[in-house]
C-alpha cells in the first residue's frame, strides 16, 4: 500500500491489466479478493452439500463468476453511496469515485453489466 489508503497499486492483476482498465478493477476490488471469497465459498459449500460430493466443474465456475460479478456490483454502490464522504477521507481518497478516476455513468453501466452477469 502506498501511504494512508486502501488501494493497491501493485500486483500481478494490476500490473497485468490494462491502463485504463486499472481504475474499474479498484472500483469492483478486484486488487481485494478476499470479499469474492467469503461469498463464494458457502456457493460451492451449498453446491457439495446439495450434490452429495459430486461437483460439476462449469458449475463452479458459474458460481465463480457470479460471486466475483456480485462482490463487485456491491463494491460500486458502496461507492457510489460514499464518494463524497471517501473524498474527504485520507484513506479512501484515491477510490475511483471519489478521485474523479471513473465517472458516475461509467460506474452505472459497470453495475448494470455486473448485475445482468450475477
Amino acid at each position: 500500500m502506498n501511504g494512508h489508503t486502501d488501494i493497491l497499486d501493485s500486483g500481478r492483476l494490476m500490473r497485468a491489466l490494462p491502463h485504463a482498465a486499472r481504475p474499474f478493477a479498484v472500483l469492483m476490488r478486484l486488487d481485494r479478493p478476499i470479499g469474492t471469497w467469503l461469498l463464494l465459498l458457502p456457493c460451492w459449500w451449498g453446491l457439495a452439500l446439495a450434490g452429495e460430493g459430486d461437483l460439476s466443474v462449469p458449475l463452479l465456475a458459474l458460481f465463480a463468476l457470479g460471486a466475483l460479478a456480485m462482490r463487485g456490483a456491491g463494491c460500486i454502490v458502496n461507492d457510489l453511496w460514499d464518494r463524497r464522504l471517501d473524498a474527504q477521507v485520507e484513506r479512501t481518497r484515491r477510490r475511483p469515485l471519489a478521485s474523479g478516476a471513473v465517472s458516475i455513468p461509467a460506474a452505472l453501466a459497470l453495475l448494470a453489466a455486473l448485475l445482468l452477469i450475477g
